[in-house]
């Protein structure tokens, strides 16, 4: 037997062993693996990002010339725009005055002018005969008069030429007259040095150089400034180490070309508007890479520490789970009927909630025959009895009649009340939606509770007047809310006090209606109760002793069925305000559940009346930023979970065209997405009525066109369908 042992923990021994071994190699492999798969691709997008920062700063340059350039051509016609000046070489052209007075008015002008120019070293001003009638300055070379005036009216900028040991350009401007007739040419030379600190005056690295070049007749030359320097100058070739034909074949993409020195350099270049030069720029590889180099072998690095440290830390863990034997087969086995065990309680758990809810609804049917018949049938004859003549019956006896008929009818409204309850709560209380005229409901409602403060001295009033004022509502049910409201307010009210109704227009579309008394008003802590069932405001059994305290709980659920909202103030000693919302009948942004909105499948319905409610939320003015960002938050939420139910329902029920209805699915929640984002980054009113508005007709339509049609393939497959729910309903909503 020891020896048995012995060999079974060698053997685990050597399976221990192995297995360290083979993690240290699959945990290496794989670590190879991703360092190949993420570094190549890596280089290359570093190398990638570092030519496209290297476009960018040629960009910058680009502009930063052009704008320069521009500059140099914009001196020439302000020059040539001032009138005065203009119109004396127009009289001298046509032999009103004499080449001394143009000569004299223009020079020192011209000079001043000149003066305001940056960069102009001088300027000549040409008559139509190439004759100079004006010059100021530096003179442009006579050899470039006639070219420059020739061309004028084709080309604004010429050179550059080098002289007296500067590198200069020159602006041509034509000078016409009103009717178009030319009347002469401006040539002001200026000297490209500023130009010069443009290219290179800030280059980041020795390395990195830009200059010109410009194609003539086939024979490119080049010009420019090396870092470190500020003159401009004629470059006698490009560079040794750039073809200038790749650089004008491949514009504004960058090319490593070799050199003659052993480095390789990358070259982008780019046409510059108007002039016809090339801007080129070049930075040796070494340079421009040497940030994405360091940032790989940085990289590699850290994949390196990553597998020591995994194969470490396999080897600790392999070591600690194979050291031991974890679990034996009888363990195992026992696990297996536990978890058997418990999902069977569940499904047996489920099946008596269900069975339970049945009986519930058996109950409240019965309830309905069992206990409202015999009560009507005790009211009927306690009436009989009641209306009987007076000789019929003894003082006593109609006092008991009298009895025996409040303790019926108190008795018959609390069934009422807990059946009413009850069916709200089970989504069994069916609505009849329509327009109702407010005041007449409020004015029925006032004349049946006067009468119930008379014997207290308790005044039952309603200040409002608006004949015109409609809601789409539930007639029944906006009547059973009033005078619970109201019967409360008389219950719970000081002996001569008074109950006000008041009601508004409020400016998002809703009628708010304020009832108010001059009562006990209600502790701070047992505010939070209020609206729960089986609740009463004071533990004085001597007031308010009628009810079991679900009326407000009653109330609460009605109110919110009919996409309307409810709440109190209140201070005790004082008095309180109970008040509630509800959408007037030309308030089309609010949708209100009833049976015309349902499809049949009890989850999928369950599903749409409550995402519908939190979309009606997002209407409360009332709310605060933080209450809307939680409706916000869970209306996001419900909806996903509600497509994870019913894309599942659309599966067992083999619904063919679940492929759009999928599809569909994403279009709805990447458009609530980037909505809820606009409205997080701009917390705005318009943004917020935006998404409820895309809200609003999304549902509609997916209810109403889309939904509809899943019925007809689900009938018949309640039970199966329930079961597939389970998974997601043990999760709830995300």
């Amino acid at each position: 037997m020891g020896r048995e042992n012995r060999m079974h923990t060698l053997t685990i021994q050597e399976l221990q062993s192995k297995i360290v071994r083979l993690s240290v190699l699959i945990v290496f492999l794989t670590g190879v693996a991703v360092a190949i798969s993420v570094l190549f691709p890596l280089q290359k997008e570093m190398r990638a990002a570092a030519n496209a920062h290297f476009s960018h700063t040629l960009d910058v340059k680009e502009l930063a010339v052009d704008q320069y350039l521009a500059r140099l051509v914009d001196i020439g016609r302000q020059i040539v725009s001032r009138t005065q000046i203009r119109k004396r070489l127009i009289q001298y052209n046509l032999g009103e005055v004499d080449y001394e007075n143009v000569r004299a008015f223009s020079d020192p002008r011209l000079g001043d002018a000149l003066k305001e120019a940056p960069g102009a070293l001088g300027m000549v001003r040409l008559d139509p005969d190439l004759n100079a009638v004006s010059i100021v300055g530096t003179p442009p070379p006579e050899v470039i008069w006639e070219f420059g005036a020739s061309h004028a009216e084709t080309r604004s900028l010429f050179g550059p030429v080098e002289t007296e040991g500067r590198l200069v350009v020159f602006a041509v401007t034509p000078i016409f007259d009103k009717k178009g007739e030319r009347h002469g040419t401006d040539i002001v030379m200026f000297d490209l040095a500023e130009l010069g600190a443009l290219l290179n005056g800030d280059a980041p690295h020795p390395s990195n150089v830009s200059f010109m070049v410009m194609d003539i007749a086939g024979a490119p030359i080049a010009f420019g400034v090396f870092p470190g320097q500020t003159k401009m100058k004629m470059l006698s070739t490009p560079l040794p180490w750039v073809r200038v034909n790749d650089i004008l074949s491949r514009e504004k993409q960058v090319i490593v070309v070799p050199g003659n020195d052993g480095q390789e350099r990358a070259v982008v270049s780019v046409t510059l508007n108007g002039s016809g030069w090339v801007l080129v720029q070049t930075e040796t590889t070494d340079t421009l890479y040497a940030d994405a180099r360091q940032s790989l072998w940085l990289f590699a690095g850290v994949i390196v520490l990553m597998i020591a440290v995994g194969a470490f830390a396999m080897v600790k863990v392999l070591n600690a789970l194979t050291g031991r034997v974890l679990l034996s087969t009888e363990e195992l086995q026992q696990k297996f009927i536990e978890r058997d065990r418990v999902q069977h309680q569940i499904i047996q758990a489920k099946n008596e909630a269900e069975r339970a809810n049945q009986a519930k609804s058996d109950f409240l049917a019965s309830m309905s025959h069992e206990l409202r018949t015999p009560l009507n049938a005790i009211l009927g004859f306690g009436q009989l009895l009641q209306i009987e003549t007076k000789e019929s019956l003894s003082t006593q006896q109609r006092e008991h009649v009298k009895s025996i008929l409040e303790g019926g009818e108190l008795l018959l409204g609390l069934v009422n009340q807990i059946l009413d309850l009850a069916k709200i709560e089970a989504n069994q209380s069916a609505l009849k939606i329509e327009q109702v005229n407010v005041k007449d409901i409020i004015d029925d409602c006032i004349a049946l509770s006067a009468p119930l403060g008379e014997n207290r001295g308790v005044t039952v009033k309603s200040t409002f007047v608006d004949p015109a004022i409609a809601l789409k509502t539930d007639r029944m049910r906006l009547k059973q809310v009033l005078l619970n409201l109201l019967s409360n307010a008389v219950a719970y009210n000081v002996d001569h006090g008074r109950v006000i109704l008041n009601a508004y227009e409020t400016t998002n579309g809703y009628l708010r209606v304020d009832v108010t008394d001059t009562g006990m008003g209600i502790a701070e802590d047992k505010m939070g109760a209020v609206f729960n069932k089986f609740h009463r405001f004071h533990d004085d059994p001597e007031l308010a002793t009628e009810g079991i305290g679900i009326g407000l709980a009653v109330t609460k659920q009605l109110i919110d069925s009919m996409s309307g909202y409810i709440d109190f103030e209140s201070e005790e000693g004082k008095g309180s305000t109970f008040w509630f919302e509800l959408p007037l009948a030309t308030n089309n942004k609010v949708v209100i559940w009833d049976d015309t909105h349902r499809i049949g499948i009890e989850a999928i319905d369950h599903d749409h009346q409550h995402i519908v409610a939190l979309i009606n939320k997002l209407d409360h003015e009332h709310l605060n930023d933080d209450d809307l960002r939680r409706v916000v938050e869970q209306l996001i939420s419900y909806t996903e979970y509600h497509y994870r139910r019913e894309e599942r329902v659309m599966e067992i029920s083999g619904y063919p065209d679940i492929d759009r209805h999928c599809r569909l699915h994403d279009q709805v929640k990447t458009q609530v997405q980037k909505l809820d984002e606009d409205w997080r980054n701009e917390r705005s009113i318009d943004k917020l009525k935006e998404l409820q508005e895309l809200l609003h007709s999304i549902w509609l339509d997916h209810v109403i066109a889309e939904d509809i049609e899943l019925m007809t393939y689900a009938r018949g497959r309640e039970l199966e369908i329930n079961q597939a729910l389970l998974d997601i309903n043990a999760y709830g909503p995300r």
